[in-house]
């Protein structure tokens, strides 16, 4: 049997776990944020709050992060459709919400608990699902590298320092296109190469709207 034929089914399985099983992702997720949290300069923090005005801010910042989930959840679940085809944006909108909260302390341990989380619950090897997450960096990588290549000249450089990513970026799609068999036959490589030319490029104008709501969430406050 396959590794997606359970795929077929409408919902994933789910199988009892013991309640500290169930309970010790919060557990840890909590003590991440704890973490976090005791290494804050209160002072200067407080001394920053008292330039706000609470209500725009709050408001802003609420309006913000549904935004950038929505977005990133849009983009992301385009990638991980190829490999878990039963994911729906709903479900995929919450549980990249859950992620977020390890990623408070690293961005990539959010995105490996992410990659563990689908990989049991969908029943995928884990090999095969990191594969899928390279191609989430992969793409989301390539989206920035068109952004800056054509910020670089429009900023006053010169043309050069955007055509050496650009020329990178250019033969790496050249490699996809050959597909090499000891490359594509990779269970963590496989994905990408699945995915094609076209479907990089597709991921990377999905994942557009997520880089517009960064950039005015980062600079508009």
């Amino acid at each position: 049997m396959s590794d997606t034929a359970h795929l077929d089914d409408p919902k994933p399985r789910r199988t009892e776990q013991p309640l500290w099983r169930r309970v010790l992702p919060f557990v840890v997720g909590a003590g991440l944020v704890g973490w976090v949290l005791s290494r804050v300069d209160w002072q200067a923090f407080t001394q920053a709050l008292g330039q706000v005005s609470y209500l725009a801010f709050f408001g802003f910042v609420a309006a913000f992060l549904v935004a950038l989930l929505a977005a990133d959840s849009f983009a992301t679940v385009h990638v991980y459709k190829r490999t878990v085809p039963r994911i729906r944006f709903g479900q995929f909108f919450v549980v990249r919400g859950a992620s977020y909260l390890p990623a408070l302390l690293n961005h990539h341990l959010g995105q490996a608990w992410l990659t563990w989380l689908l990989a049991r619950v969908y029943r995928i090897e884990l090999t095969r699902m990191a594969g899928a997450t390279l191609l989430v960096y992969v793409t989301w990588g390539g989206c920035l590298l068109v952004i800056a290549a054509a910020a670089i000249p429009a900023a006053g450089y010169s043309a050069i320092y955007a055509a050496v990513p650009l020329v990178a970026g250019l033969l790496y799609l050249a490699l996809l296109a050959v597909k090499p068999a000891k490359l594509a036959g990779n269970k963590v490589l496989g994905p990408l190469f699945e995915a094609g030319v076209k479907g990089h490029v597709t991921a990377m104008i999905t994942r557009v709207p997520h880089v517009v709501v960064l950039f005015v969430g980062t600079w508009v406050p």
